[in-house]
């Protein structure tokens, strides 16, 4: 693991460099902007570099964009891509647009007129078989002076509703014919009734269909929708045709249109100064050199870049930011590394706790779940996704490293998908036959992972000069000394089991004096900071105030070590669940008298265990990491170096 030293750089390019420019600091990915830059760096007045009616014009070039996309089906692509000039390429754009605009215009006014006289001849003609089938001649029912007819097509969904309405008004017949959720149907009322039938049929979207009867009919329509499938079908493949011709434009038009949006969106952090243009912001040192010649590359060497000297930039409160830090963590620390960042990235001055994160996480997952077969498992797992899931190989990386750790203290409990003394003997003990010896073992485990803690936090204090709190800190030296004690008066006590031979008065003596200064460890501080007064509250609060955060200190620290014996419990839970697993399938298989069910159940019983077990003492360790651990040393109120671009 190794921190990259970050360098603090100035670019100053012209005018009508600067989309080039911005255009090389995205595809680098190695530029962090400072979008405020400190007055004292500039030496001339500045000015923005946004241009809000430019991003609105790219921002409607692609919703128009990806809406043409998504008629023709495509789904529009996410990424930028390509190079782009925002200041020309909307042109050339918007000119195609309007080109192609037309064409589907013209498409669609002439589809929907066929669509349209295709759907009347087919009503046509199944109205006129509905009817033959029913024998009706409404030809001589419409020459009826004493009937009002009406035939034609209502919704399907509006029948119930027109019944009801009509009443006892209008005879309404059933369904004569259905078609694309519309019905056809047959009203027949007085003729004095016509002004309210016709009313109540347009409000539920009643639709005529003419009822004449032609012996030439059926011939005339059947031969009307046949042209008209053959114009629809030639009209489809000149769409198709059209599709094919502007798909792929359309998709670069849009990646050009996304990355004009992002160059102008990282443009905002750029400073016009006069015709240049200068840009503030962060980039690793090993990769200094090979920024510069790609900004020079893009510019045609028309650029200058100043790089604040190194002590300069890490120096506190220099630039009026933090510095973002970048690491570089091996390939199997990195999913750790993303934990760890969960919590918080660490500052300059802080230890990266990631490996010691990574080492302890891995013993924990074992210690709870270890298990031969279900790590094996585990690690299966993780390499398939490692090897096939792209964006997703962390996760394999951690299924496989803790499927590892199961796999090892399995074989030290000698478990094997929870079958004990069987398979396998065991190389140290087994949990449920050994379980206060399993509880010792994990205070101890804890006590040792927060002695270093302890270690850390001084050496996070020394690191940044703060040697009187790397001493008397509420978690340094003295705290330390005063855990330690406790921690080997336990140990003893676990050992020979008689307080009175552990307590001795030189190590009562010892404990008071390391309290005492814990009591006095703000005015010490001050006293050895030159701060005055020493005592910059009234002494009696001040003492009152100390003596509770004492108390309550060392209670925390009783808390944080007791917390491990969750290790052994969850490891416990583990082996019970187990032994629940047998003895169900043993019941099962005694009900039935054979062995099939029993091996179901026991194979579905370590799926279960693997996946719900399996989350919940991930939670659990990450617990006792978060707060037992890193409550001792770690901050991480740092930020991460994020590239321009990401």
């Amino acid at each position: 693991m190794s921190v990259i030293q970050m360098q603090r750089i100035i670019i100053l390019v012209l005018k009508r460099d600067a989309h080039r420019c911005t255009q090389a600091l995205l595809a680098s990915h190695l530029f962090q902007p400072i979008e405020e830059p400190s007055s004292e760096n500039l030496e001339v007045p500045v000015q923005s570099l946004d241009q809000p009616d430019l991003v609105s014009v790219y921002t409607k070039l692609g919703h128009d964009l990806e809406a043409l996309l998504n008629r023709f089906g495509v789904s529009p692509p996410e990424e930028a891509f390509g190079e782009s000039d925002p200041t020309r390429d909307f042109v050339s754009i918007q000119q195609a647009i309007e080109e192609l605009n037309p064409l589907l215009v013209k498409y669609d006014r002439e589809h929907g007129r066929l669509q349209d006289q295709l759907l009347q001849k087919e009503r046509a003609l199944i109205a006129q078989h509905s009817l033959k089938a029913k024998e009706l001649s409404l030809e001589i029912l419409s020459h009826s002076e004493r009937w009002l007819i009406r035939l034609g097509w209502v919704p399907k969904n509006v029948l119930s509703q027109l019944r009801e309405t009509m009443g006892t008004l209008t005879y309404i017949s059933d369904t004569l014919a259905s078609r694309e959720q519309q019905e056809l149907l047959l009203a027949i009322a007085l003729p004095r009734d016509e002004a309210r039938v016709d009313g109540v049929l347009l409000g539920v979207g009643f639709q005529p269909q003419s009822y004449r009867e032609r012996s030439i009919l059926d011939q005339s329509v059947k031969a009307e929708i046949h042209e008209l499938h053959t114009h629809i079908n030639r009209l489809k493949e000149e769409y198709h045709t059209i599709r094919r011709q502007w798909t792929e434009r359309l998709v670069e038009y849009l990646q050009r249109v996304r990355m004009a949006l992002l160059i102008l969106d990282s443009e905002k952090v750029g400073r016009a100064t006069g015709p240049a243009v200068q840009f503030h912001g962060w980039v690793p040192g090993p990769e200094l050199q090979n920024l510069r010649e790609q900004i020079q590359r893009a510019t045609e060497g028309r650029c200058w870049i100043k790089v604040e000297p190194v002590e300069v930039v890490h120096s506190a409160g220099s630039v009026g930011e933090p510095v973002p830090i970048l690491h570089r963590n091996p390939l199997l620390l990195r999913p750790f590394q993303r934990l760890v960042g969960a919590y918080g990235d660490p500052t300059y001055a802080e230890f990266d706790p990631t490996p010691v994160f990574a080492l302890t996480f891995i013993v924990m997952f074992g210690m709870m779940f270890g298990d031969v077969g279900q790590g094996a498992l585990l690690s299966a797992v993780g390499y398939g996704i490692f090897r096939r899931m792209v964006g997703r190989q962390d996760i394999g990386i951690l299924l496989m490293e803790c499927g590892f750790s199961a796999m090892i203290f399995g074989i030290l409990y000698g478990n094997v998908f929870g079958i004990e003394h069987t398979v396998i003997p065991h190389l140290w003990f087994h949990p449920m036959e050994n379980i206060p010896y399993f509880l010792k073992v994990t205070l101890i485990f804890g006590m040792v992972l927060l002695s270093v803690g302890f270690v850390i936090n001084m050496i996070n204090a020394v690191r940044r000069g703060a040697y009187a709190l790397a001493i008397f800190g509420k978690h340094g030296l003295a705290a330390a000394f005063l855990y330690w004690i406790f921690a080997g008066l336990a140990i003893r006590y676990f050992l020979i089991e008689d307080i009175g031979a552990v307590i001795s008065p030189w190590i009562m003596g010892i404990v008071v004096a390391l309290l005492l200064l814990l009591l006095f460890h703000e005015p010490v501080i001050r006293w050895l900071g030159g701060k005055r007064p020493i005592f910059p509250r009234p002494i009696f609060s001040n003492l009152v105030e100390s003596a509770i955060e004492v108390v309550d200190t060392v209670a925390r620290y009783a808390g944080n070590t007791v917390s491990f014996l969750r290790v052994a419990a969850f490891a416990l839970v583990h082996a019970g669940l187990f032994l629940a697993i047998f003895t169900i399938a043993n019941m099962l298989a005694q009900a039935t008298g054979g062995t099939v069910l029993y091996w179901l159940t026991v194979a579905f019983g370590n799926v279960v265990v693997i996946v719900v077990e399996g989350l919940i003492v991930s939670i659990q360790i990450l617990r006792l990491e978060y707060y037992e651990f890193f409550s001792k040393f770690y901050e991480g109120t740092g930020r991460k170096f994020r590239p321009m671009g990401t």
